[in-house]
Protein backbone atom coordinates (compact mmCIF):
# COMPACT_ATOMS: atom_id res chain seq x y z
CA UNK A 1 0.00 0.00 0.00
CA UNK A 2 1.55 3.49 -0.95
CA UNK A 3 1.92 6.52 1.33
CA UNK A 4 -1.46 8.17 -0.42
CA UNK A 5 -3.35 5.08 0.11
CA UNK A 6 -2.50 4.58 3.88
CA UNK A 7 -3.44 8.53 4.61
CA UNK A 8 -6.76 8.46 1.80
CA UNK A 9 -7.85 4.86 3.99
CA UNK A 10 -6.68 6.77 7.50
CA UNK A 11 -9.06 10.11 5.76
CA UNK A 12 -6.07 11.97 6.93
CA UNK A 13 -6.99 16.30 5.76
CA UNK A 14 -3.98 17.29 3.56
CA UNK A 15 -3.07 18.43 0.21
CA UNK A 16 -1.91 15.04 -0.77
CA UNK A 17 -5.61 13.34 -0.66
CA UNK A 18 -7.44 16.73 -1.13
CA UNK A 19 -9.53 15.78 1.75
CA UNK A 20 -10.58 19.07 3.83
CA UNK A 21 -12.63 19.76 6.61
CA UNK A 22 -15.56 22.06 7.04
CA UNK A 23 -16.94 23.31 9.97
CA UNK A 24 -20.84 23.22 10.20
CA UNK A 25 -23.55 21.77 12.65
CA UNK A 26 -25.85 19.44 13.32
CA UNK A 27 -29.36 20.24 12.89
CA UNK A 28 -30.69 16.67 13.23
CA UNK A 29 -32.27 18.36 16.89
CA UNK A 30 -33.14 21.80 16.81
CA UNK A 31 -31.34 25.17 17.71
CA UNK A 32 -31.26 24.50 21.35
CA UNK A 33 -28.07 22.04 20.52
CA UNK A 34 -26.99 22.80 16.98
CA UNK A 35 -24.11 20.73 18.01
CA UNK A 36 -20.60 21.76 16.39
CA UNK A 37 -19.33 19.17 13.32
CA UNK A 38 -16.31 18.97 11.83
CA UNK A 39 -17.25 17.35 8.00
CA UNK A 40 -14.23 15.89 6.32
CA UNK A 41 -14.76 16.13 2.56
CA UNK A 42 -13.31 15.35 -0.71
CA UNK A 43 -14.70 16.21 -3.98
CA UNK A 44 -17.68 17.29 -2.97
CA UNK A 45 -18.56 14.68 -0.62
CA UNK A 46 -18.85 14.17 3.21
CA UNK A 47 -16.36 11.15 4.41
CA UNK A 48 -16.41 11.65 7.86
CA UNK A 49 -18.28 13.01 10.71
CA UNK A 50 -16.82 14.05 13.91
CA UNK A 51 -17.29 16.72 17.03
CA UNK A 52 -16.15 20.05 16.93
CA UNK A 53 -14.32 19.63 20.18
CA UNK A 54 -13.77 24.00 20.40
CA UNK A 55 -17.64 24.45 20.03
CA UNK A 56 -19.22 25.22 23.35
CA UNK A 57 -21.76 23.34 22.86
CA UNK A 58 -20.88 19.82 22.59
CA UNK A 59 -17.17 19.96 23.24
CA UNK A 60 -16.30 17.28 20.18
CA UNK A 61 -19.19 14.93 21.45
CA UNK A 62 -22.18 14.07 19.17
CA UNK A 63 -24.73 12.16 19.79
CA UNK A 64 -26.17 8.67 17.72
CA UNK A 65 -28.06 11.00 15.64
CA UNK A 66 -25.06 13.21 14.91
CA UNK A 67 -22.38 10.35 13.96
CA UNK A 68 -24.83 9.48 11.43
CA UNK A 69 -25.36 12.56 9.29
CA UNK A 70 -23.23 10.80 6.36
CA UNK A 71 -26.27 8.35 6.28
CA UNK A 72 -28.93 10.83 6.64
CA UNK A 73 -27.17 13.11 3.65
CA UNK A 74 -26.92 10.18 1.89
CA UNK A 75 -30.02 7.57 1.73
CA UNK A 76 -30.98 6.27 -1.34
CA UNK A 77 -34.93 6.68 -0.36
CA UNK A 78 -34.29 10.66 0.09
CA UNK A 79 -37.15 12.63 -1.82
CA UNK A 80 -34.34 14.37 -4.25
CA UNK A 81 -36.66 16.22 -6.69
CA UNK A 82 -40.27 17.85 -6.26
CA UNK A 83 -43.40 15.75 -6.85
CA UNK A 84 -47.28 15.74 -7.84
CA UNK A 85 -49.60 13.15 -6.85
CA UNK A 86 -51.37 11.30 -9.57
CA UNK A 87 -53.07 8.58 -8.48
CA UNK A 88 -55.77 8.53 -5.33
CA UNK A 89 -54.62 10.05 -1.62
CA UNK A 90 -52.47 7.50 0.18
CA UNK A 91 -51.19 5.84 -2.69
CA UNK A 92 -47.70 5.97 -3.75
CA UNK A 93 -48.30 7.53 -7.66
CA UNK A 94 -46.29 10.82 -8.36
CA UNK A 95 -44.57 12.42 -11.02
CA UNK A 96 -41.85 14.04 -10.59
CA UNK A 97 -42.07 17.77 -12.11
CA UNK A 98 -39.33 20.65 -12.31
CA UNK A 99 -39.11 23.16 -8.86
CA UNK A 100 -40.09 25.94 -11.25
CA UNK A 101 -43.53 23.85 -12.05
CA UNK A 102 -44.48 22.99 -8.06
CA UNK A 103 -43.80 26.78 -7.40
CA UNK A 104 -46.05 27.99 -10.06
CA UNK A 105 -49.10 25.00 -9.28
CA UNK A 106 -48.40 25.88 -5.34
CA UNK A 107 -48.49 29.93 -6.14
CA UNK A 108 -51.41 29.63 -8.39
CA UNK A 109 -53.52 27.27 -5.81
CA UNK A 110 -53.07 29.22 -2.88
CA UNK A 111 -54.09 32.48 -4.14
CA UNK A 112 -57.16 31.02 -5.81
CA UNK A 113 -58.20 29.80 -2.37
CA UNK A 114 -57.06 33.26 -0.81
CA UNK A 115 -59.10 34.74 -3.22
CA UNK A 116 -62.49 32.69 -3.20
CA UNK A 117 -62.40 32.02 0.41
CA UNK A 118 -59.84 34.78 2.07
CA UNK A 119 -56.46 34.39 3.52
CA UNK A 120 -56.94 32.52 6.44
CA UNK A 121 -58.55 29.73 4.89
CA UNK A 122 -54.76 28.67 4.04
CA UNK A 123 -52.82 26.96 7.35
CA UNK A 124 -48.98 26.75 7.34
CA UNK A 125 -47.75 23.94 9.66
CA UNK A 126 -43.70 23.78 10.83
CA UNK A 127 -43.08 20.17 12.85
CA UNK A 128 -38.87 18.97 12.06
CA UNK A 129 -36.78 20.48 11.56
CA UNK A 130 -37.69 23.63 13.81
CA UNK A 131 -35.21 26.18 12.56
CA UNK A 132 -36.76 27.72 9.76
CA UNK A 133 -39.63 28.02 12.17
CA UNK A 134 -39.36 31.89 11.93
CA UNK A 135 -39.40 32.18 8.23
CA UNK A 136 -42.46 29.96 7.94
CA UNK A 137 -44.13 32.08 10.34
CA UNK A 138 -43.03 35.32 8.02
CA UNK A 139 -44.88 33.53 5.38
CA UNK A 140 -47.81 32.98 6.82
CA UNK A 141 -47.87 36.58 7.91
CA UNK A 142 -46.82 37.66 3.91
CA UNK A 143 -49.64 35.70 2.84
CA UNK A 144 -52.08 37.47 5.55
CA UNK A 145 -53.32 34.31 7.41
CA UNK A 146 -53.09 34.16 11.10
CA UNK A 147 -52.65 30.02 10.99
CA UNK A 148 -49.19 29.19 11.41
CA UNK A 149 -48.53 26.52 14.08
CA UNK A 150 -46.48 23.81 15.31
CA UNK A 151 -45.80 20.42 17.17
CA UNK A 152 -44.70 22.43 19.49
CA UNK A 153 -48.56 22.42 20.14
CA UNK A 154 -48.33 19.48 22.01
CA UNK A 155 -44.70 19.91 23.58
CA UNK A 156 -41.98 22.25 24.75
CA UNK A 157 -43.66 25.19 24.77
CA UNK A 158 -46.34 24.42 27.55
CA UNK A 159 -42.99 24.59 29.50
CA UNK A 160 -42.35 27.85 28.64
CA UNK A 161 -46.06 29.07 28.85
CA UNK A 162 -45.76 27.30 32.49
CA UNK A 163 -42.49 29.67 32.96
CA UNK A 164 -44.65 32.51 32.06
CA UNK A 165 -47.42 32.22 34.12
CA UNK A 166 -44.78 31.73 37.53
CA UNK A 167 -41.90 34.13 36.92
CA UNK A 168 -42.51 36.11 33.24
CA UNK A 169 -39.59 33.96 32.04
CA UNK A 170 -38.25 30.72 30.88
CA UNK A 171 -35.94 29.18 32.96
CA UNK A 172 -33.13 26.90 33.20
CA UNK A 173 -30.87 24.37 35.60
CA UNK A 174 -27.37 24.53 36.93
CA UNK A 175 -25.93 21.65 37.22
CA UNK A 176 -22.58 22.76 37.68
CA UNK A 177 -23.18 24.42 41.18
CA UNK A 178 -25.78 22.37 42.73
CA UNK A 179 -25.97 20.36 45.78
CA UNK A 180 -28.66 18.56 45.01
CA UNK A 181 -30.47 17.63 41.18
CA UNK A 182 -33.80 16.56 40.62
CA UNK A 183 -34.21 15.21 37.55
CA UNK A 184 -37.50 15.14 36.89
CA UNK A 185 -38.31 13.01 33.58
CA UNK A 186 -35.82 13.12 31.61
CA UNK A 187 -33.06 10.66 30.71
CA UNK A 188 -29.66 12.52 29.15
CA UNK A 189 -28.31 9.18 28.37
CA UNK A 190 -31.04 9.04 25.07
CA UNK A 191 -32.14 12.72 24.89
CA UNK A 192 -28.91 14.54 25.55
CA UNK A 193 -25.99 12.74 26.19
CA UNK A 194 -23.56 15.36 24.94
CA UNK A 195 -24.53 16.53 28.98
CA UNK A 196 -23.81 13.50 30.29
CA UNK A 197 -19.66 14.05 31.55
CA UNK A 198 -20.98 17.44 33.15
CA UNK A 199 -23.69 14.99 35.50
CA UNK A 200 -20.80 12.69 36.04
CA UNK A 201 -18.33 15.73 36.95
CA UNK A 202 -21.30 16.67 39.38
CA UNK A 203 -21.66 13.21 40.78
CA UNK A 204 -17.86 12.83 41.64
CA UNK A 205 -18.15 16.25 43.72
CA UNK A 206 -20.67 14.83 45.64
CA UNK A 207 -24.13 15.99 44.21
CA UNK A 208 -27.43 13.94 45.36
CA UNK A 209 -29.20 12.73 42.22
CA UNK A 210 -33.05 12.23 42.75
CA UNK A 211 -34.31 10.76 39.61
CA UNK A 212 -38.50 11.05 39.10
CA UNK A 213 -39.41 8.50 36.06
CA UNK A 214 -41.68 5.60 35.54
CA UNK A 215 -39.02 3.66 33.62
CA UNK A 216 -35.58 2.39 34.61
CA UNK A 217 -33.33 4.31 32.38
CA UNK A 218 -29.90 4.22 32.72
CA UNK A 219 -29.97 7.98 34.39
CA UNK A 220 -31.83 5.80 37.25
CA UNK A 221 -28.77 2.65 37.22
CA UNK A 222 -25.72 5.15 36.44
CA UNK A 223 -26.85 8.07 38.30
CA UNK A 224 -29.46 7.75 40.71
CA UNK A 225 -28.77 8.31 44.74
CA UNK A 226 -32.59 7.93 45.05
CA UNK A 227 -35.01 6.54 42.39
CA UNK A 228 -39.23 7.80 42.86
CA UNK A 229 -40.49 5.71 40.49
CA UNK A 230 -44.07 7.15 40.19
CA UNK A 231 -47.36 6.37 37.87
CA UNK A 232 -47.33 8.24 35.01
CA UNK A 233 -48.92 11.23 34.62
CA UNK A 234 -49.04 11.66 38.89
CA UNK A 235 -45.58 14.02 38.68
CA UNK A 236 -48.21 16.89 39.93
CA UNK A 237 -49.61 15.32 42.78
CA UNK A 238 -45.76 14.17 43.83
CA UNK A 239 -45.06 18.08 43.93
CA UNK A 240 -48.26 19.11 45.63
CA UNK A 241 -47.12 16.40 48.26
CA UNK A 242 -44.06 17.24 48.37
CA UNK A 243 -44.66 21.04 48.81
CA UNK A 244 -46.96 20.02 51.67
CA UNK A 245 -43.70 18.24 53.45
CA UNK A 246 -41.50 20.76 52.74
CA UNK A 247 -44.46 23.55 54.48
CA UNK A 248 -45.19 21.11 57.67
CA UNK A 249 -41.46 20.60 58.51
CA UNK A 250 -40.08 24.24 57.50
CA UNK A 251 -38.33 23.57 55.24
CA UNK A 252 -39.23 26.65 54.17
CA UNK A 253 -37.26 30.08 52.47
CA UNK A 254 -38.92 32.61 54.49
CA UNK A 255 -37.12 35.52 53.61
CA UNK A 256 -37.40 34.61 49.83
CA UNK A 257 -41.48 33.83 50.41
CA UNK A 258 -41.79 37.17 51.75
CA UNK A 259 -40.05 39.50 49.03
CA UNK A 260 -40.43 37.49 46.13
CA UNK A 261 -43.43 34.88 46.35
CA UNK A 262 -46.69 36.04 44.94
CA UNK A 263 -49.94 33.41 46.41
CA UNK A 264 -47.91 31.53 48.86
CA UNK A 265 -51.11 31.33 51.32
CA UNK A 266 -53.36 30.17 48.81
CA UNK A 267 -50.40 27.36 47.47
CA UNK A 268 -50.42 26.11 51.15
CA UNK A 269 -53.95 25.55 51.51
CA UNK A 270 -54.27 24.01 48.21
CA UNK A 271 -51.49 21.43 48.88
CA UNK A 272 -53.17 20.69 52.47
CA UNK A 273 -54.96 17.86 50.56
CA UNK A 274 -51.73 16.04 49.46
CA UNK A 275 -50.90 14.75 52.51
CA UNK A 276 -48.29 11.56 51.98
CA UNK A 277 -50.97 8.84 52.20
CA UNK A 278 -52.79 10.04 49.48
CA UNK A 279 -49.79 11.02 47.39
CA UNK A 280 -48.09 7.41 47.57
CA UNK A 281 -51.83 6.28 46.53
CA UNK A 282 -51.89 8.56 43.59
CA UNK A 283 -48.41 7.90 42.60
CA UNK A 284 -47.59 4.32 43.55
CA UNK A 285 -44.33 6.04 45.15
CA UNK A 286 -42.62 5.02 48.67
CA UNK A 287 -43.45 7.39 51.16
CA UNK A 288 -39.73 7.48 52.84
CA UNK A 289 -38.31 7.86 49.25
CA UNK A 290 -40.47 10.95 48.51
CA UNK A 291 -39.79 12.41 52.13
CA UNK A 292 -36.30 11.88 51.75
CA UNK A 293 -36.48 13.54 48.20
CA UNK A 294 -38.21 16.10 49.51
CA UNK A 295 -35.81 17.08 52.62
CA UNK A 296 -32.48 16.48 50.49
CA UNK A 297 -34.21 19.41 47.77
CA UNK A 298 -35.31 21.82 50.61
CA UNK A 299 -32.26 21.13 53.15
CA UNK A 300 -29.20 20.29 50.85
CA UNK A 301 -28.81 22.96 48.65
CA UNK A 302 -28.79 24.56 46.34
CA UNK A 303 -30.90 22.68 44.74
CA UNK A 304 -32.25 22.44 40.94
CA UNK A 305 -35.22 20.58 38.96
CA UNK A 306 -34.67 19.42 35.17
CA UNK A 307 -37.07 20.52 32.87
CA UNK A 308 -38.44 17.93 30.90
CA UNK A 309 -39.75 19.55 27.11
CA UNK A 310 -41.60 16.55 26.36
CA UNK A 311 -42.86 13.67 29.16
CA UNK A 312 -44.37 16.05 31.34
CA UNK A 313 -46.30 18.37 29.05
CA UNK A 314 -47.34 15.62 26.81
CA UNK A 315 -50.12 14.59 29.35
CA UNK A 316 -53.23 16.41 29.58
CA UNK A 317 -52.86 17.95 32.72
CA UNK A 318 -49.21 18.68 31.93
CA UNK A 319 -49.07 22.45 31.93
CA UNK A 320 -50.16 22.02 35.52
CA UNK A 321 -48.00 19.19 36.42
CA UNK A 322 -45.23 21.60 35.47
CA UNK A 323 -46.18 24.51 37.20
CA UNK A 324 -46.75 22.85 40.48
CA UNK A 325 -42.50 20.80 40.43
CA UNK A 326 -41.74 24.15 39.75
CA UNK A 327 -43.54 26.04 42.66
CA UNK A 328 -41.19 23.99 45.00
CA UNK A 329 -38.17 26.67 43.51
CA UNK A 330 -40.47 29.27 45.18
CA UNK A 331 -40.91 27.46 48.45
CA UNK A 332 -37.21 26.43 49.25
CA UNK A 333 -35.19 29.74 47.44
CA UNK A 334 -33.86 27.91 45.02
CA UNK A 335 -35.01 30.15 41.76
CA UNK A 336 -31.81 32.88 40.44
CA UNK A 337 -29.60 31.42 42.07
CA UNK A 338 -26.31 29.72 41.75
CA UNK A 339 -26.87 26.60 41.53
CA UNK A 340 -30.76 26.70 41.58
CA UNK A 341 -32.61 27.16 38.66
CA UNK A 342 -32.51 30.65 37.04
CA UNK A 343 -34.29 32.67 33.93
CA UNK A 344 -32.69 33.01 30.80
CA UNK A 345 -34.27 34.76 27.43
CA UNK A 346 -35.52 33.29 24.44
CA UNK A 347 -34.50 34.10 21.24
CA UNK A 348 -34.42 32.68 17.73
CA UNK A 349 -36.15 29.43 17.82
CA UNK A 350 -36.40 29.37 21.89
CA UNK A 351 -32.50 29.64 21.67
CA UNK A 352 -30.50 31.91 23.94
CA UNK A 353 -27.04 33.78 23.11
CA UNK A 354 -27.62 36.33 26.30
CA UNK A 355 -28.99 39.23 24.19
CA UNK A 356 -32.08 39.67 22.63
CA UNK A 357 -33.20 39.15 18.48
CA UNK A 358 -36.18 40.71 16.94
CA UNK A 359 -37.47 37.65 15.91
CA UNK A 360 -40.76 38.54 16.80
CA UNK A 361 -40.45 41.67 15.13
CA UNK A 362 -39.48 39.49 11.64
CA UNK A 363 -42.33 37.12 12.04
CA UNK A 364 -45.09 39.39 12.54
CA UNK A 365 -43.90 42.51 11.11
CA UNK A 366 -46.24 41.90 8.00
CA UNK A 367 -49.22 40.90 9.34
CA UNK A 368 -52.18 42.63 8.88
CA UNK A 369 -54.64 43.78 11.79
CA UNK A 370 -57.72 42.79 10.14
CA UNK A 371 -56.64 38.88 10.95
CA UNK A 372 -59.60 36.55 11.95
CA UNK A 373 -58.79 34.65 14.86
CA UNK A 374 -56.31 32.06 14.41
CA UNK A 375 -56.74 27.94 14.68
CA UNK A 376 -57.88 27.08 18.73
CA UNK A 377 -58.15 30.94 19.53
CA UNK A 378 -61.46 29.68 21.21
CA UNK A 379 -60.97 26.72 22.22
CA UNK A 380 -57.28 27.18 24.18
CA UNK A 381 -58.09 31.05 25.12
CA UNK A 382 -54.64 30.91 27.29
CA UNK A 383 -52.62 29.71 24.58
CA UNK A 384 -53.84 32.29 22.17
CA UNK A 385 -53.20 34.83 24.65
CA UNK A 386 -49.03 33.57 25.49
CA UNK A 387 -48.36 31.85 22.12
CA UNK A 388 -47.98 33.45 18.84
CA UNK A 389 -48.72 30.77 16.60
CA UNK A 390 -51.99 28.21 16.47
CA UNK A 391 -53.23 25.74 18.56
CA UNK A 392 -52.65 22.95 16.49
CA UNK A 393 -54.30 19.84 18.15
CA UNK A 394 -57.42 22.19 17.54
CA UNK A 395 -56.64 21.73 14.07
CA UNK A 396 -58.85 18.52 12.96
CA UNK A 397 -62.02 19.88 14.65
CA UNK A 398 -61.68 23.06 12.78
CA UNK A 399 -60.71 21.45 9.68
CA UNK A 400 -63.77 19.20 9.84
CA UNK A 401 -66.16 21.59 11.76
CA UNK A 402 -65.59 24.47 9.27
CA UNK A 403 -65.79 26.47 12.66
CA UNK A 404 -65.55 29.49 12.90
CA UNK A 405 -64.36 29.30 9.07
CA UNK A 406 -63.52 26.71 6.42
CA UNK A 407 -60.05 25.60 5.98
CA UNK A 408 -59.19 24.99 2.23
CA UNK A 409 -55.16 24.15 1.76
CA UNK A 410 -52.35 23.38 3.97
CA UNK A 411 -48.88 24.16 3.65
CA UNK A 412 -46.71 21.56 5.93
CA UNK A 413 -43.17 21.17 6.75
CA UNK A 414 -42.40 18.12 8.41
CA UNK A 415 -46.07 17.11 9.36
CA UNK A 416 -46.24 13.86 10.70
CA UNK A 417 -49.96 12.98 11.98
CA UNK A 418 -48.67 10.10 13.67
CA UNK A 419 -47.55 12.41 16.91
CA UNK A 420 -50.87 13.67 17.72
CA UNK A 421 -53.94 12.51 19.78
CA UNK A 422 -56.33 11.12 17.71
CA UNK A 423 -54.03 10.51 14.60
CA UNK A 424 -56.62 9.06 12.08
CA UNK A 425 -58.96 12.10 12.98
CA UNK A 426 -56.01 14.42 11.75
CA UNK A 427 -55.65 12.41 8.71
CA UNK A 428 -59.46 12.48 7.96
CA UNK A 429 -59.06 16.10 8.13
CA UNK A 430 -56.00 16.22 5.79
CA UNK A 431 -57.92 14.52 3.34
CA UNK A 432 -60.74 16.81 3.30
CA UNK A 433 -58.44 19.53 2.50
CA UNK A 434 -58.44 21.09 -1.47
CA UNK A 435 -54.71 21.18 -1.52
CA UNK A 436 -51.90 20.13 0.32
CA UNK A 437 -48.07 20.71 -0.21
CA UNK A 438 -46.10 18.67 2.10
CA UNK A 439 -42.11 18.99 2.59
CA UNK A 440 -40.03 16.67 3.93
CA UNK A 441 -36.89 14.49 3.70
CA UNK A 442 -38.53 10.51 3.16
CA UNK A 443 -41.46 9.99 1.57
CA UNK A 444 -43.78 9.86 4.52
CA UNK A 445 -47.61 8.50 4.87
CA UNK A 446 -48.74 11.79 4.70
CA UNK A 447 -46.99 12.76 1.86
CA UNK A 448 -48.30 10.36 0.34
CA UNK A 449 -52.08 12.25 1.46
CA UNK A 450 -50.03 15.57 -0.39
CA UNK A 451 -51.17 16.78 -3.81
CA UNK A 452 -47.20 18.42 -4.17
CA UNK A 453 -44.45 16.78 -2.56
CA UNK A 454 -40.71 18.98 -1.50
Amino acid sequence: MSDLDKLLKAKIPCAETGIVIKRTICAICDPLFNCGIDAYVKDGIVIKIEGTQQHPMNHGLLCTKGLCNREYIYREDRIKTPMRRTGSKGTDQFERISWEEAYRIIAEKLLDIKTEFGPQAVSFFCGYPKWYRSFLSRLANDFGSPNFGTESSTCHTATIMAWKTMVGNFSAYDVTNAATFMAWAVNPFYSKPIDISKLYAAKERGMKVVVIDPRITPTVTKLADLHLRINPGTDGALASGMGKLIIDNDWLDHDYIENHVHGFEEYAHYVKNFDLKRVCEITGANKVDILKATEWYATNKPSCISQSGSAIVHHRNGFQNFRAIMSLCALTGNYDIKGGNFPIGTTYSHQWANFYTRENEFMSGTRRKDVLPRIGAQTFPLWNELVDEDQSMDMARHILEEKPYPIKAMVAFGLNHRMFPSPNNVLKAIDKLEFVVSTDLFMTEMCRHSNIVL
